[in-house]
Order: structure tokens, then C-alpha cells, then sequence
């Protein structure tokens, strides 16, 4: 009995011997698998599973090891910089009659994009300027002192060929001519010409030359941009007048000025002593007033106005025994003129240069002067009136009588 128990207790014993064995072949291949994955671990708390130093508890099982640690990190990526945006805009302008070219550099990407840099050449001295423009950042280029032409300005951007188009510059004055206008006046046809400037602040003024259309005389006129000149050509016979105008040199091109216009007709009378002087009568038979301007050795003296089918008077200063030349005027044209003696006693009579009347004019009377001063200096205007002849007479005849009664009693007186 004691035998068969024995031989049981082997058997338990070697069944257990064999499970330890077991055992440990299993634990000494997971050491294996673990310390190969893990290598040489970092932290001295969990030791490598299956070594010596599992510690007291015995041998450490694959379920009781903890998984490798995650790699580390890749080294964060830097962010990647927009590239800069390139941008050139022109513009033309015109300062004291000198061209100016404006460019303007931009870098138009957003903020935190790469630097432009602008490479710019000179249109006349074809030198190079270079200019750094951060996004957002914006550069003016100036280029002055510009004759009239086109111009082409090179520009390049980080590398890349930019330029705009061919510039042009233009500051000449831009002429701008009104066909004549035509009206009548008291003085006869006026006509009026509008000289213009239409071109922008800081052109230069345009350079006209007006030839007059009666005395062919050339007459200059210097417009500025936005401004006008009127020309005006006044006592203009009925007509038809061309009037030659060029602007810096060119000729311009412009309708004829018609005149028809009725000519008021303006009679010079006669000459008048008077107190001071002599008389000049004006008379006006046609149908529209008249202006006539009085001369005395070429200074004027006065104007008259005459009014429509009426007269005037004016006085030309001069003193006794002084000789003149007395002329009258309308407009540039010359009615009368003639020298006068202040004798008071026979005085000429003007005679109009043109002795041909308007057609309305009706019956133009000259009257002859044959004036004595009064004791008061003043005379009444005397012609053909045969009353006041008559009467002037009477008045001698009288005196006459008187003169010689006084005479003959002054004799009887002497006798006794």
C-alpha cells in the first residue's frame, strides 16, 4: 500500500516537473520575441519579460508585458511662402507745357507673400532703376520733362517681362475755331471770331494768327487751355469777307463772314463860328442812329451819338486866327475832313470824303457859313435862310441912318 502510494507521488511529482519545464521553455521564448522587439528598455521599473530580473514573483508572462512606444515625431513643416503678385499701371500729364509719365509699381498679394522687385529702364537716358516692393506696397516712378512722341518704358518683374504698352505724350494746345458770327451795329457790319483752347491743365497755349480781313494787317493771339479770345472786326461795309487764321502754324479752316447790314447814312453839315470855336454839325438821315468820333489835327476830341433822321452839334476849340484840321470819323472810316482858319469870317464847309449818298438817305443840304461873332459870342446857324439875310440888312440900313444924322449933327454943332 505504502508502495503504490510512493509510486503515485513520483508520478505527481514528475507530471509537475515536466509542467515547470514546459514552462519555462515557453517563458524563455517570449523573453526572446519581447527583448527583439523592445531592445534595450528605457525604464528600469518593467524589466525585459523573461530575464533575470522578473523580480520575486517569478517569471513574467507575455500578457503581462507593455507594447513599444509610438515613434517619434517628424520635425513640423515650415509653411509654404504665395509668391508675390505684379502690378504696373501709367498715366500721362502735362506740366508747364512739358510731358510727364507716371508709373505705378504694386505687389498685390496678400500679406506674408514673397517681395516683388521691379527692374525699370529709363525711356530717354536708358538707365536701369530696381525696386523692392513688399506685398501690399505700391511705388510711384516719375519720368519728366518729356517732348511730344510715343515712348515705350521696359519694366521687369521678379524676372518676368512686364511693360506696359507705348506711352504717348501730347502737351501741344488744342485750337478750336468758331465760324464767323455777324451782326449790324450803329458803326455797320461787325463780325466776331471765337479763338479757343480745349486742351487739359498744363498744355501749352495755342499760338493764333488773325489776318484782317480790310486792312490785311496779321494780328497774334495766345489762347491757354481753357480759355477763349473773341475777335472782332467792326464798320464793315455789305460783303462777303475771308478771314485767314493759323493756329501754331496751321492753317484752320472757317466759313466766310457775310455782311448785309444797312448803312446808316450820316451827314457832316456845315462849320459854325462860335463862342469858344468852331461849330461842326452833324445830320443823320437814314433810318438807324450813328456814332461819329470829332478829330482836331488827329486827337480826338469827342464822340457824337446822332440819332435816326436828326442832328447833332459839337464844338472844336480853337481860337482866333488858328488854322486846323477838323476831321470826322465812323468806325476807321474817315466822312470828312478839312482845314479851317478861326477868322469868323468866310468858313469852309466839310465836304464828306465819299460824296455819294446811301440809298435811304434822301436829299443831303451842305450849308455854306458866312458867320461876324455877336457881342455875346454866340451865333445862330445861318445858311440860304433869305429872312435873316433881309433882316440883317434892315438892321445895317438903320445903323447906316443913325451913323450918318450923329455925323451931320456933330457938323451943324462945329459951324455954330
Amino acid at each position: 500500500m505504502r508502495a503504490t502510494t510512493q509510486r503515485g507521488h513520483h508520478r505527481v511529482r514528475a507530471a509537475l516537473a515536466l509542467v515547470v519545464l514546459l514552462g519555462s521553455f515557453l517563458v524563455v521564448g517570449a523573453s526572446a520575441t519581447g527583448a527583439a522587439a523592445q531592445g534595450s528598455s528605457s525604464d528600469p521599473k518593467l524589466p525585459v519579460c523573461g530575464s533575470s530580473e522578473s523580480g520575486a514573483a517569478g517569471v513574467r508572462t507575455s500578457a503581462d508585458c507593455l507594447p513599444p512606444p509610438p515613434p517619434p515625431p517628424p520635425p513640423p513643416l515650415l509653411p509654404v511662402q504665395a509668391p508675390g503678385v505684379p502690378s504696373v499701371a501709367t498715366s500721362e500729364t502735362c506740366i508747364a507745357g512739358n510731358g510727364s509719365i507716371t508709373l505705378t509699381l504694386a505687389n498685390t498679394a496678400a500679406s506674408g507673400a514673397k517681395d516683388v522687385v521691379f527692374v525699370v529702364t529709363d525711356p530717354v537716358a536708358k538707365t536701369d532703376g530696381t525696386f523692392n516692393l513688399a506685398a501690399g506696397a505700391t511705388k510711384d516712378v516719375v519720368f519728366g520733362d518729356l517732348a511730344d512722341r510715343t515712348y515705350a518704358v521696359d519694366v521687369v518683374a521678379d524676372g518676368v517681362d512686364v511693360s506696359p504698352t507705348s506711352i504717348e505724350v501730347n502737351c501741344s494746345g488744342v485750337a478750336r475755331v468758331s465760324d464767323p458770327t455777324q451782326s449790324c451795329t450803329q458803326d455797320g457790319g461787325k463780325v466776331e471770331i471765337t479763338l479757343g483752347n480745349s486742351a487739359g491743365e498744363g498744355a501749352r497755349a495755342v499760338t493764333y494768327r488773325v489776318t484782317d480781313p480790310v486792312t490785311k494787317a496779321e494780328i497774334e493771339y495766345k489762347v491757354v487751355p481753357g480759355a477763349t479770345r473773341v475777335v472782332t472786326f467792326i464798320g464793315l461795309d455789305p460783303g462777303t469777307y475771308k478771314v485767314v487764321i493759323t493756329a501754331d502754324g496751321v492753317p484752320q479752316t472757317i466759313g466766310d463772314a457775310v455782311v448785309a447790314c444797312e448803312v446808316p447814312f450820316a451827314n457832316v453839315g456845315s462849320l459854325e463860328c462860335a463862342a469858344g470855336g468852331i461849330n461842326v454839325n452833324f445830320e443823320n438821315n437814314g433810318e438807324s442812329p450813328t456814332t461819329e468820333a470829332l478829330f482836331k489835327n488827329g486827337v480826338l476830341l469827342t464822340t457824337v451819338e446822332v440819332p435816326a433822321k436828326g442832328s447833332e452839334i459839337a464844338l472844336v476849340p480853337m481860337t482866333e486866327g488858328e488854322t486846323a484840321t477838323v476831321t470826322v470819323k465812323s468806325g476807321a472810316t474817315t466822312l470828312a475832313e478839312k482845314s479851317v482858319t478861326d477868322d469868323c469870317g468866310t468858313v469852309g464847309v466839310i465836304a464828306p470824303t465819299d460824296p455819294t449818298p446811301a440809298p435811304d438817305s434822301g436829299d443831303a443840304q451842305v450849308l455854306a457859313a458866312t458867320q461876324t461873332r455877336t457881342a455875346t459870342g454866340t451865333l445862330p446857324r445861318t445858311g440860304a435862310d433869305s429872312g435873316r439875310l433881309v433882316l440883317v440888312g434892315l438892321t445895317l440900313v438903320l445903323l447906316g441912318v443913325g451913323l450918318v444924322a450923329v455925323t451931320r449933327r456933330r457938323r451943324l454943332t462945329d459951324v455954330a
